[in-house]
């Protein structure tokens, strides 16, 4: 992988930047950009195309009949 990055990458001091380190700097930042379209692409379509749907459910709540009776009853007076 380092003979890789040398041979292709690398730039010395002594150097200019070479048509072919340029073109392949190039290629590289290009293929880099195509990929990251391509997933969030993918991730676009997988998010909008998503369809859930369900049935409406029937609830039914129970019904309470409750009768209260107060009855006050003073103490202080027998």
């Amino acid at each position: 992988m380092r003979k890789i990055y040398n041979k292709f990458y690398r730039i010395s001091g002594e150097e200019k930047i070479s048509d072919r380190v340029m073109t392949c700097r190039l290629i590289s930042m290009v293929l880099v950009v195509i990929f990251c379209v391509a997933v969030m692409s993918f991730a676009a379509y997988s998010y909008f195309e998503c369809d859930v749907s369900s049935k409406d459910n029937h609830v039914e709540a129970a019904t309470f009949k409750i009768k209260t009776e107060i009855t006050y009853t003073d103490e202080s007076n027998p």
